[in-house]
């Protein structure tokens, strides 16, 4: 929960001029990274994260190539099949 946050907002300054991302899409993104870290805890940052559209913008506009779609395919195929182990094996009760 630590890095998802410091993952989106490096996202966010690396490709904010390569992309030409308009100034009030950069602006909402860290707005709605910065409020919920300004409650002292990370706790659930990424269900805050998830509705930070313009980061997903730029994660299509990271995979033009296709050997970087292919890692992030297998990347995030890897982290939802263990995520949803860990939900299966009733890991999210602990």
């Amino acid at each position: 929960n630590c890095l998802i946050p410091l993952l989106a907002i490096l996202i966010l300054a690396f490709y904010w001029k390569k992309c030409a991302l308009n100034s009030a899409l950069v602006t909402f993104s860290l707005l709605s990274i910065i409020i919920p870290l300004s409650t002292g805890t990370t706790e659930s940052m990424m269900r805050y994260l998830l509705p930070v559209f313009p980061l997903f913008i730029l994660l299509g506009y990271i995979s033009k190539k296709n050997s970087v779609y292919m890692a992030m395919v297998f990347t995030f195929t890897y982290l939802q099949s263990a995520i949803f182990l860990w939900f299966a094996n009733w890991g999210w009760v602990t």
